[in-house]
């Protein structure tokens, strides 16, 4: 019993506790209550506060707009007024732009070069960064891949670990229960039956206890309605002022729109000005393109003086191997001529030679016939002699025998000579024999060099020939491209004079427009400043109105203000009493709870039976339930794991994915870049393989051309040999009718210099003129300049004429000159021939020596002629070759140069669009214009009808913050009202104190009991 009651005591001093600790929390949530309705009054009027000064900033700065608008409009007549002036002078800077800009493109020209070249090296670099990059990027996909499988296994791990604590936590929390459950019943069985009684007791007075407890909750509930009713018509009452508060910003938008409305109407004024500023920048605009036009045709003219420079450097060098060709013929005419000389001579002593040697010749054949004969008896003697050498050995023991007797006798002497005599005849017989067929060999060879040399001059004459044919058809083409220069000249006087004349047309049109133009403009410039005073009158009017209302409404709103914060002060102190009243009657609660327990104390041993049958039920319950919870938790746990892993896949494919994408889109990036660098690259060189094909293709054509005329002229060299002086004469008189030529040139060139100096009066007279006729002047200088370039294109042409017929009449001299020099050759080789065949019949007797020496002399000066040919046919060859090269140049220009002149007229029809355009637009911009005028005239009007609406919506809402007002005062009095139901419910609250204090006395263990055993019944 004892242990029973101090177990008692320490519950009722816990309950005491936490009973003062309630109470303690309530009075902090009262005091908290209390500091927030002050702080929310102090942060209302800061806002109310903060809102005035906005509204008195923001009139301010609509003031300040006003008087800014006012100056802009002042400044923008100022701006229209300088804005021609500034035109004037903004051509002026155009112009020297566009000279800076021209010097800037030449730069530019340049640098795109090198840029190309850098782009070539930059496509290799990015190749190789792409290939890194995927390389890069398909090593940390496999990476990645290793690591999400490494989570995996990870996460797989985890789970194992978890299943495993489920289930040690499950036997854990059974043995748990278990010994609970033994604890309960030992407890139980220590227990009396006299307890269990008491226990019926004890909880027949608690149910007592819940039914007083459940009558305080009620009045508790009555005491938190009423005061969330309080708290309700605090936030209607906060509403209300939120609503005054959006009125009063209303009123100020409103007034803020009507200002902003004519504001708008100054805007719309400046907007009608900013749009004929606009139109001047449009014109300004279409004066740069037309500059920019004019920039391109003088690029096309640049790469022209160019391609003509470059013409003349190919004249000049084609002048410098002229004089070098001269310098070579007029060297080899000298060194041909001594040589001549030197061949003469050789000529004559080579054909007495050859004479002489035909008279031994004849002489020699017939000692070889002689010999012959003789040489076949000693060959059958010697083959006798050597089929029987003994006979022949015996003979001649015979014959030494008879020489001995013969010498005995005195006859040896006779026979020795003899046999002398013979020996020295056959061996002069096989010298000469020898000498005989060498000397045979000798003359074939040489017959076959004469057959060769004649060949070979042959073939030179048949290329001279057609060398001769191709400058002849060259000469006739350049004098049909004369003409066609000639032609196209006069077209060009011809469409100078008539752009002339458009030119002046043009200037009228344009001073009509002008005057036209600078009427419209002081017609609305009038208009405007009129439009600008009516605009400050409705200002001025609409600011005094404005601030007398606004004034007026704010005292009344801080009146009423001020009359608020004091009745939310004496709620405050009432709400104060209350609370302190509330915390009182709980004290005496409290007091007589814990006297009711005391008493009850002593009934604790007496109880039943029934109530340990029906606690352990109740036990059987729990186990129950902790069994479901069990499984409940492992059906969530095993969700919970099918979720994470579905999430960590969710999140790998996700990874996945986006390393996907991303890969994808640089490489589709990287695809792309490399796709329009190529179709560039392609396109410049399919481009330049076009031009390249064309170009080829004219010179195959042209090869083709002079293969065939050559084969044709090969059996025409027989017939040209002879019509070469006739050709000559001919030549002469085309010479004579290209000097005519030269001077009709030259009259066409002075005609055109005239209406040069004529073009640069009319530039001078147009400089003068204003900015719409600039436009024009740029156009005729482009024409004009155009002009000067056709006439020194002429005169380059004429030059390059002139060249060309020197050239030509040079190169014909000098072919007639190799003619002569190789019909001398081929004349002084056949004297040189006879000479040697009349040395070889007459001159038996010369030296054999001499005769090889004069033959090694011929047939060394026979190859340093046909060596010095040879090369001088190359050189000539080569020479062709180079001119037919410059003539398909020369045809490639011509064909570039009409494709210009062609493109120079399709841009004459372009200006002569681009002023009829010109006129359509000023003519629309008129119309605009009165457009323009007609829509300001609405707006004005409509401006009028919107001021007459705002003062209307001002009346309206005067009559509306009169009914809230009306609103206001009705819910003062409903607070009142209020107020009254608060003192009777403060007495209620009184009587209920008492009542609590009662129960405290009546109260006493029981409670702690209930407290102790909350799941028994309670009736």
């Amino acid at each position: 019993m004892a242990a029973a009651k101090a177990e008692v005591k320490a519950a009722l001093e816990r309950k005491e506790k936490e009973v003062k600790a309630f109470a303690e929390e309530k009075e902090k949530e009262v005091k908290d209550v209390k500091a927030e309705l002050v702080n929310v009054t102090e942060i209302k009027e800061k806002e109310k506060a903060g809102l005035i000064r906005e509204f008195l900033d923001k009139e301010a700065e609509l003031r300040r707009k006003a008087y800014e608008l006012e100056a802009r409009a002042v400044e923008a007549v100022k701006k229209v007024a300088d804005n021609d002036e500034l035109w004037k002078q903004k051509i002026i800077l155009k112009e020297s732009e566009l000279t800076a800009q021209k010097n800037e493109l030449l730069r530019y020209e340049s640098l795109f070069k090198e840029t190309l070249e850098q782009k070539g090296r930059e496509i290799k670099e990015a190749e190789e960064a792409f290939l890194a990059e995927k390389n890069l990027l398909i090593e940390k996909l496999s990476l990645k891949d290793y690591e999400f499988s490494a989570e995996i296994a990870k996460k797989e791990q985890e789970l194992s670990v978890l299943e495993e604590k489920s289930k040690e936590s499950e036997t854990e929390w059974q043995s748990r229960f278990e010994e609970q459950k033994k604890q309960l019943y030992s407890r139980l069985s220590e227990k009396d039956e006299a307890s269990f009684k008491q226990m019926e007791e004890i909880r027949q007075l608690i149910v007592k206890l819940k039914t007083e407890e459940d009558s305080l909750l009620r009045k508790e509930q009555e005491y938190q309605s009423f005061v969330f009713q309080y708290e309700t018509k605090e936030k209607q009452y906060k509403k209300l002022l939120e609503d005054q508060a959006a009125s009063l910003h209303k009123l100020e938008e409103d007034r803020a729109v009507d200002f902003g409305r004519g504001q708008e109407r100054l805007k719309s004024l400046e907007s009608i000005i900013t749009e004929k500023d606009n139109e001047k920048r449009r014109l300004e605009t279409e004066l740069n393109i037309r500059n920019g036009v004019i920039f391109e045709k003088e690029e096309k003219l640049r790469e022209l003086e160019i391609s003509m420079r470059r013409v003349e450097h190919d004249k000049q060098l084609l002048s410098e191997d002229l004089a070098r060709s001269r310098a070579e013929v007029s060297r080899v005419k000298e060194g041909s001529l001594y040589e001549l000389s030197g061949i003469k001579e050789d000529n004559e002593r080579l054909q007495k030679a050859l004479t002489e040697k035909n008279i031994t010749i004849e002489g020699l054949r017939s000692t070889l016939a002689k010999l012959n004969e003789e040489s076949s008896k000693v060959e059958r003697e010697y083959n006798l002699e050597n089929s029987g050498k003994a006979s022949i050995l015996a003979e001649l023991e015979r014959v030494k025998a008879e020489l001995t007797v013969l010498k005995e006798h005195g006859q040896s002497d006779n026979l020795a000579s003899q046999m002398n005599d013979k020996d020295t005849i056959i061996r002069s017989l096989n010298d000469t024999i020898s000498k005989i067929e060498k000397e045979k060999a000798a003359i074939k060879d040489l017959i076959l060099e004469k057959s060769k040399a004649e060949e070979e001059k042959d073939k030179e004459l048949k290329d001279l020939m057609d060398t001769v044919s191709n400058l002849t058809e060259d000469k006739n083409k350049f004098e049909f491209k004369t003409k066609e220069l000639e032609a196209d000249r006069e077209n060009a006087l011809n469409e100078l004079s008539a752009a002339q004349n458009e030119l002046l047309r043009l200037q009228a049109e344009a001073d009509n427009l002008k005057v036209a133009y600078e009427q419209k403009l002081e017609e609305e410039r009038k208009n405007l400043g009129l439009e600008i005073e009516k605009v400050k009158r409705e200002t001025e009017e609409f600011n005094k109105t404005s601030c007398l209302q606004f004034d007026a409404e704010k005292n009344r709103l801080l009146s009423e203000i001020d009359r608020l914060k004091a009745e939310l002060i004496t709620t405050g102190n009432i709400l104060e009493a209350v609370k302190q009243e509330n915390q009182m009657k709980l004290e005496e609660q409290k007091t007589a709870f814990a006297e009711e327990i005391k008493k009850r104390t002593v009934e604790l041993e007496t109880l039943s039976l029934s109530q340990k049958a029906a606690f352990e039920e109740e036990l059987k319950k729990k186990e129950a339930e902790l069994n479901d919870l069990s499984l409940a938790q492992k059906t969530a746990f095993e969700e919970e794991l099918k979720r994470k892993t579905e999430e960590l896949n969710s999140v790998k494919d996700e990874q996945k994915r986006c390393l996907e994408k991303e890969l994808n889109s640089k490489i589709e990036s990287i695809v792309r870049e490399k796709e329009d660098i190529s179709r560039n690259l392609t396109d410049e060189i399919n481009r330049k393989l076009a031009e390249k094909e064309t170009s080829e293709r004219s010179y195959e054509e042209r090869l083709t051309q002079l293969k065939e005329e050559i084969n044709r002229r090969e059996n025409e060299l027989s017939s040209i040999k002879s019509g070469i002086d006739a050709n000559l004469s001919k030549l002469d008189e085309q010479s004579k009718y290209i000097e005519e030529i030269k001077s009709e040139v030259e009259a066409a060139v002075n005609r055109l210099k005239t209406a040069e100096d004529e073009a640069a009066a009319a530039k001078e007279i147009l400089k003068s003129k204003e900015v719409d006729n600039q436009k024009l002047q740029v156009e005729l200088g482009g024409l004009v300049t155009r002009s000067e370039e056709l006439s020194k294109l002429s005169e380059q042409k004429d030059i390059q004429i002139n060249i060309i017929t020197e050239d030509f009449n040079g190169k014909l001299e000098a072919l007639a000159e190799v003619l002569k020099v190789k019909e001398k050759d081929l004349g002084a080789a056949k004297e040189k021939a006879a000479d040697l065949e009349h040395r070889i019949k007459n001159d038996y007797e010369i030296k054999e020596e001499e005769l090889k020496l004069a033959i090694g002399r011929l047939q060394m000066q026979l190859k340093e002629i046909t060596g010095r040919h040879e090369t001088e046919l190359k050189a000539e060859k080569q020479k062709l070759q180079s001119i037919q090269a410059e003539y398909a140049l020369r045809e490639a220009q011509w064909s570039s140069q009409k494709d210009k002149e062609k493109e120079t007229r399709g841009q004459m029809a372009d200006l002569e669009a681009s002023y009829m355009k010109l006129k359509k637009d000023g003519s629309d911009c008129a119309s605009k214009f009165n457009l323009d005028l007609e829509n300001a005239h609405s707006k004005i009007a409509a401006f009028e009808n919107k001021l007459k609406e705002s003062e209307e919506k001002i009346q309206k809402l005067d009559k509306e913050n009169d009914a809230l007002a009306a609103q206001v005062r009705k819910e003062m009095e409903e607070k009142e009202k209020l107020l009254k139901k608060h003192a009777d419910i403060e007495k209620s609250l009184k009587a209920l104190g008492n009542s609590l204090k009662d129960l405290r006395n009546k109260l006493g263990i029981k409670f702690v009991l209930w407290l102790w055993y909350p799941n028994e019944p309670r009736a």
